[in-house]
């Protein structure tokens, strides 16, 4: 208008819908839908026709292989990061690899203390020995596989027990036991008993399963989940060569302890105990044969796994109760050799080593009492040397260790009215170096049923010993005496991650506080 306004009816009109229905826009989604059609072909092809792979590593997948390279970048990682990096590269080397494997290191900045990091680590590398029974690419590869640290993985102790056919015993699984005053029976027949636990009826030896939902629940518990399951490793003697514990002595004390712990934390317990979880002699079946093998060859585990808990115990079964069962009626279930299959024999025919002579013989009618002390037994001293190197105070306790006695302690622990009590307060043990182990095994003090376990023990040792110190940070003691701290000293040089050392209540002497100064 003349005056500066729009006419409403210049403003509002009918407006007509707009349509991408010509002819060039259908011709450009059809070639859209041509082109991912013709990519989905190319690079899907098993879509549409099945083609032969691997499903699993095989080494004739390496044959046609020039070479394999792993490249570690440092970037801005300290040399700690940087080493366990290197270590799990070269732990990667395929086993039987029939091509060239190479560890490529860069660092760009060129910094000294990881060339000096990666001198020491190619030095370490040129050590390895090669082996008169295999290559030196597979002692590189099974050196750096125990340097990986697996002991504190529980999927890693989870597959153990899957692959060995490995069984831990409920508690509640001895506890009915002992209240139907049985001994132990074998792995055998106990995979056929049954427990209640909390109204549901259940095997007394833990599923695989289970210990694969246990493992998933320790895995995820940083995520907010909690495992309430406490898993016990028995280390303890064979009072008897055909039964470990033919006069309740060990059940008694593990169902005290077992029963405790179920009042204070209400959480179900797992044990290992090796004449329930493992195989026995007499075994029929390569089955049996080969799960005994496996669980062997990892035994350490039990008694090193940052999830496990060591229980000691150290005391055989007192005399007078020894003699007392040995003279009644009562009888052990256990595999007759003269009759080649489960019998119930007299404990009256049990023997002592002054009453019928050493025999290896498995056809002897007679039960072969074997009163060793624990102190002196090889492969007890040793679930002892394992147990110490988890690096904390309570990862080994002995539960048999007030039998007989009463005793008052003050505030400190002591008992102040028995003038050796004080010693008796610094009793812990400190992981023992190879160097130490091997003199003390092979100079006849520790004892084995069958000698040729001894360079299996020392190998076990060493292997755990040297792959628990290389990644130990904080070490944890209390309570040792002048001879264990002497002993720590002594390895401290084995540490060589160890950022801070703890003691606690321990007995220093003159010679003992001397050199582990001198360690330090």
């Amino acid at each position: 208008t003349a005056d500066g306004f729009i006419e409403q009816s210049a403003l509002v009109a009918k407006i007509l819908p707009q349509k991408n229905d010509s002819i060039n826009v259908w011709l450009f989604v059809f070639l859209l839908l041509l082109g991912f059609a013709v990519k989905v072909a190319v690079f899907c092809p098993g879509i549409f026709r099945s083609y032969p792979h691997f499903r699993r590593y095989d080494p004739s997948l390496t044959e046609d292989l020039r070479f394999i390279v792993v490249c570690v970048t440092s970037t801005s990682e300290n040399r700690a990061l940087a080493l366990r990096s290197l270590i799990g590269a070269v732990g990667a080397l395929p086993a039987g690899c029939s091509c060239r494997y190479h560890v490529a290191y860069l660092d760009e900045g060129h910094r000294p203390e990881h060339k000096a990091l990666w001198m020491k680590f190619c030095h370490i590398l040129a050590a390895i020995p090669s082996g008169s029974f295999q290559t030196y690419e597979e002692n590189v590869r099974q050196f750096f596989h125990v340097w990986v640290d697996q002991l504190r993985d529980p999927w890693a102790l989870a597959e153990y027990l899957v692959t060995s056919d490995t069984r831990l015993v409920r508690a509640e699984f001895l506890w009915q036991l002992w209240r139907q005053r049985r001994s132990l029976p074998r792995r055998q027949e106990a995979e056929e008993e049954t427990v209640t636990c909390n109204g549901h009826q259940l095997s007394a030896l833990v599923t695989h399963r289970e210990v694969e939902s246990w493992a998933a629940s320790v895995a995820s518990r940083s995520r907010g989940s909690t495992s309430s399951t406490f898993i016990w490793a028995v280390s303890h003697c064979w009072e008897m060569r055909e039964h470990p514990d033919p006069f309740r002595h060990q059940l008694q004390h593990l169902v005290n302890f077992t029963s405790l712990q179920h009042v204070a934390y209400e959480a179900q317990q797992w044990l290992f105990y090796d004449y329930l979880s493992v195989f026995q002699f007499q075994r029929s079946t390569g089955h049996e044969e080969e799960s005994f093998r496996l669980a062997l060859k990892k035994m350490h585990m039990f008694y090193s796994h940052a999830c496990t808990r060591t229980l000691r115990i150290e005391s055989l079964t007192p005399e007078n109760a020894r003699e007392d069962l040995v003279k009644s009626e009562e009888d052990l279930r256990v595999f007759h050799g003269p009759s080649g299959h489960l019998a119930h024999v007299p404990l009256s025919q049990s023997r002592t080593v002054q009453q019928h002579p050493p025999c290896s013989s498995p056809c002897c009618a007679f039960l072969h009492l074997n009163l060793v002390p624990f102190a002196q037994r090889g492969w007890c001293r040793v679930e002892s040397e394992w147990s110490t190197m988890r690096g904390a105070p309570f990862g080994t306790r002995r539960i048999d260790e007030a039998e007989g006695r009463s005793v008052e302690m003050e505030e400190d622990g002591v008992d102040r009215e028995r003038p050796d009590a004080e010693l008796e307060f610094y009793h812990c043990k400190v992981a023992m170096p190879p160097e130490i182990f091997r003199e003390q095994a092979t100079s006849e003090t520790l004892r084995f049923t069958h000698r040729s376990d001894l360079k299996a023990v020392m190998t076990l040792q060493k292997r755990v010993f040297l792959e628990k110190a290389a990644n130990c940070e904080a070490l944890i003691h209390e309570r040792l005496p002048d001879r264990e701290l002497q002993i720590l000293a002594a390895g401290m040089h084995h540490y060589k991650s160890l950022v801070s050392l703890t003691l606690r209540r321990c007995y220093f002497e003159d010679e003992g506080a001397k050199r582990l100064g001198e360690a330090l």
